[in-house]
């Protein structure tokens, strides 16, 4: 049987975070930078929230379909087309720039 007290390399010195602390504590410094990021951003929350407010019931019950697997109307037949027409066209060119080329589409 395992020994419940062994040793990780999770959130120890040298181990593959770099922090110091026992293994799953999150060390005060984490703490503090995370909360301070927070209350920055308090009053641009509150701003977006107040603009959401704003907004026709439907667009504020859903403003962020797309993590939900909604997409919107025509956008398959619209990436099947840009598929479609970069395939035609092939350029020799470096990935940087056929990336470059393709987000201007």
């Amino acid at each position: 049987m395992a020994s419940r007290s062994a040793p990780t390399s999770c959130g120890r010195q040298g181990g593959r975070s770099g922090l110091a602390g026992a293994a799953f504590e999150v060390p005060q410094e984490a703490i503090a930078a995370w909360r301070a990021a927070g209350a920055r951003s308090r009053g641009l929350r509150a701003e977006w929230q107040q603009r959401l407010a704003l907004k026709p019931a439907d667009i504020r019950g859903e403003p962020h379909p797309a993590p939900r697997g909604k997409r919107p109307a025509g956008l398959d037949s619209a990436v099947a087309a840009l598929k479609d027409k970069l395939a035609a066209a092939p350029q020799t060119v470096a990935t940087a720039k056929r990336a470059e080329i393709a987000l201007r589409c």
